[in-house]
């Protein structure tokens, strides 16, 4: 049986001069593509002449571990899209397995 483990993603975009809401509907889009019905907060700003647009989802994955959900982002994301991630931070919440897990596992 697969694991399913819950995980927070939060992704930095940054990019030149153009209009800040254009990339933030791409990282809507493309977010969304990858992570299907997750939840999806993004927020967009200007600032210093960068628009720079924060991603935070979070959702319930296969990912075993940082690795992993990265790696997929990484194979899976459009190429702009990869292109403008300044960086990201992950956390994955493990599925207890066993004697204290949920009542589907044990």
């Amino acid at each position: 049986m697969t694991a399913f483990n819950a995980f927070v993603l939060e992704l930095c975009f940054v990019g030149g001069e153009r209009d800040a809401s254009a990339m933030g509907s791409k990282v809507r889009s493309d977010v969304r593509a990858l992570f299907g019905d997750a939840f999806l907060h993004v927020e967009e700003k200007v600032a210093e002449g960068a628009r720079i647009v924060t991603a935070e989802v979070r959702g319930v994955g296969e990912w075993e571990d940082e690795r992993e959900l990265v790696e997929y982002v990484e194979r899976a994301a459009d190429e702009e899209l990869a292109a403008a991630l300044y960086g990201y931070r992950v956390e994955i919440f493990r599925t207890k397995r066993g004697k204290g897990g949920c009542r589907a596992c044990g």
